[in-house]
């Protein structure tokens, strides 16, 4: 029983001693909060330390570079334009049958759509139909469409000028396709053929007017026949045979005449007849089928897409009836405002970062340039003030292999340095109330002001020229470090 009172007796003390430590404990830890030295309180009340920012004097090349959004688009635009007739038989120009769709892809050799019946057949080629290519023509036109007409194994070998292999090729095509070839000089051939006929006659006919009066020559120089009168004098003798003998001259005489006058007409008949051959030949080779202008479009790459079609069957064949899209991708940055392409010209080098994260190496092909008016005056005509917009296309130096209308950015270098220069960070230089330009060299702690003459700037960075070299630290600003220690209250 007394066991039992000592171990409550005892509980009870420990517990006692405990509640004085941790009061004891409190009261230290307030007092070293509270309590402190002179020499603690000024540490505690210090500005907190000023740490340097600095950065490094660099030799490289400076590029100032603009970025844009952009969407990849292929890079070859060619519209199919529709102008005229081009059935003999036609009357007006309407589109007689559509075999394309908005989207649809096509290859070379295939028909896009007819107009008044007559086909308009797509070829590879980059420049445009301007003329119809006809027999014996030549030039860079011709030479294109030999060329198209190689790369669908129509035409094998070379030829100059539109001849007889490449006239026969482009039958094939049209045969193949469904339709008979157009053709020209067909009347002239026949003109030029009655003319070879009737000169022809007319040559056979002198021919045999000279026969007749070289017969008639050889019979004018028979002599006489001989007859001796019954009884005669001597001198009414000599008078008959003198009588006859200029009877006789004079029938020579007009036989030559007549066969000098029938020769020189049929020389006149054989010229005739030269001149009509030469004629005819000439119409012959200008004859045979042609390729009109109307009948073909060239884009300069196949297959090629099928975009903004504009056109249906029964439409009048006039202006743009679609576009066709090709080539490679391209960014494309459209609806710019002059001054945000302030700077951008073609041939500058860019880049195409996709959303990937990837960096493609490209160059600014075109800077197209629009004008819109701004809206309308009170007559509800076109406003005076015109907006420019801009666009501008860059190629990729290597394909990229995204889908078309992929959003990406471009980034196009409009200046350049060239060569490596010395370069440090625009915030590092400082400009005085003059406008002269100074950096601040940091070297073991001590810093000194160095004058710089600056140039190009560009990507966050300035090229500077002074006495500093490349590796030089320089003071871009001071950091004020927040202390550790608790301030006191």
């Amino acid at each position: 029983m007394a066991a039992g009172p000592r171990r409550r007796r005892s509980a009870r003390a420990i517990a006692v001693m405990t509640v004085i430590a941790v009061a004891f404990l409190a009261v230290g830890l307030i007092a070293g909060h509270f309590l402190k030295s002179p020499a603690q309180r000024q540490a505690d009340t210090a500005p907190p330390p000023v740490t340097p920012l600095t950065d490094t004097v660099k030799k490289s090349v400076v590029t100032r570079s603009v970025p844009f959004g952009a969407s990849l688009q292929r890079g070859i635009r060619t519209d199919v334009t529709l102008d005229s007739a081009t059935g003999e038989d036609a009357e007006r120009a309407v589109v007689s049958s559509l075999r394309v769709t908005e989207g649809q892809s096509v290859q070379g050799g295939s028909v896009l759509l007819e107009v008044s019946g007559r086909p308009v057949i797509l070829l590879p080629g980059a420049m445009p139909s301007y003329r119809t290519i006809s027999p014996g023509g030549t030039g860079p036109d011709v030479v294109q469409l030999q060329k198209a007409l190689r790369s669908l194994h129509y035409l094998s070998g070379e030829e100059s000028g539109f001849g007889p292999d490449t006239q026969d090729a482009l039958v094939s095509l049209y045969g193949k396709l469904g339709y008979k070839v157009a053709s020209t000089g067909n009347e002239e051939v026949k003109e030029a053929r009655s003319a070879v006929a009737s000169a022809k006659e007319a040559v056979q006919s002198r021919q045999d007017d000279v026969d007749t009066a070289r017969i008639a020559l050889t019979r004018a120089r028979r002599p006489a026949a001989q007859s001796v009168p019954a009884a005669s004098s001597s001198g009414s003798a000599t008078s008959q045979e003198s009588g006859t003998d200029t009877s006789q001259q004079d029938g020579i005489v007009d036989a030559r005449r007549a066969l000098r006058s029938a020769e020189r007409q049929l020389g006149e008949a054989q010229d005739t007849l030269a001149d009509a051959s030469t004629a005819l030949e000439r119409a012959q080779a200008k004859a045979g089928p042609t390729l009109p202008r109307s009948e073909v479009v060239f884009v300069p790459s196949v297959p090629a897409t099928v975009a903004s079609l504009s056109t249906a069957v029964g439409k009048e064949a006039s202006g743009t009836a679609f576009t066709l899209v090709s080539g490679a991708l391209v960014a494309s940055v459209t609806g710019l405002d002059a001054a945000s392409a302030t700077g951008v010209k073609a041939r500058q080098s860019a880049e195409i970062v996709t959303d990937d994260g990837a960096r493609h190496a490209a160059v600014v092909s075109a800077v197209q340039i629009t004008t819109a008016s701004s809206g309308q005056d009170g007559q509800g005509q076109p406003a005076q003030t015109v907006e420019e917009q801009v666009g501008i296309v860059i190629a990729p130096s290597d394909p990229i292999t995204a889908g078309e209308g992929t959003q990406v950015r471009v980034i196009v270098n409009t200046a350049t340095s060239q060569a490596p220069v010395l370069n440090v960070p625009i915030s590092a230089v400082a400009t005085g109330a003059r406008g002269d330009t100074s950096v601040t060299i940091v070297d073991k702690g001590t810093r000194r002001v160095v004058p710089v003459v600056t140039g190009l700037q560009g990507d966050g960075r300035v090229q500077v020229s002074g006495r500093l070299s490349e590796g030089d630290t320089v003071l871009i600003g001071d950091s004020i470090q927040p202390s550790s220690s608790p301030s006191s209250r």
